[in-house]
């Protein structure tokens, strides 16, 4: 009986060491960084500061190793091992990475070692408008009445009435529909 009773003790404490264990890696794990930037930032272009944000100390950084580790085939940031400054090592191209996928985010993480730690980390990649819309001609000259009251349908004299081509007068704008 004492047997049982010590093996079954063992286990509870066997148990809950392995449970707080488990525990503070989970959180030792989940904690992480978030940045943003806007697409096609400049290579060397600066992210954020690591080692500020997570709290770390910059004496200590060479000794610890720092590493950033993504699971994709490029590398799109890599941190300075001196000030802990995360910059663009790759250009970024918005819409090659993720499409009308929204939000766009790479997510990483930065390692270091002496002793152990892992923090997830992720940059949100902001769209900017570098598809700028393109017209025939750069200048379109509309001659309209006084007269015309706002929401009148103006028809194009060239083609007539078409669904592409059919324009609602309004105060200050013309909508193209």
């Amino acid at each position: 009986m004492k047997r049982s009773a010590g093996r079954s003790r063992w286990v509870t404490e066997w148990q809950v060491l392995s449970l707080l264990f488990l525990s503070g890696v989970s959180e030792w794990a989940s904690a992480g960084i978030r940045y943003a930037i806007p697409e096609e930032t400049q290579k060397g272009s600066s992210v954020g500061n690591v080692v500020a944000d997570l709290g770390l100390e910059l004496k200590r950084l060479p000794d610890r190793r720092l590493r950033v580790v993504s699971g994709g085939s490029k590398r799109y940031f890599e941190a300075d091992l001196k000030s802990g400054v995360l910059f663009v090592k790759e250009r970024i191209d918005r819409e090659e990475l993720c499409g009308a996928l929204s939000p766009c985010t790479l997510g990483f993480e930065i390692v270091l070692e002496n002793p152990l730690e892992l923090y997830s980390a992720a940059v949100e990649i902001q769209d900017i408008n570098d598809n700028d819309p393109a017209f025939p001609s750069s200048q379109i000259r509309l001659e309209v009445s006084e007269s015309v009251a706002s929401g009148e349908l103006a028809l194009s004299a060239v083609t007539g009435y078409t669904r592409n081509e059919c324009h609602i007068m309004c105060p200050f704008w013309v909508f193209y529909f």
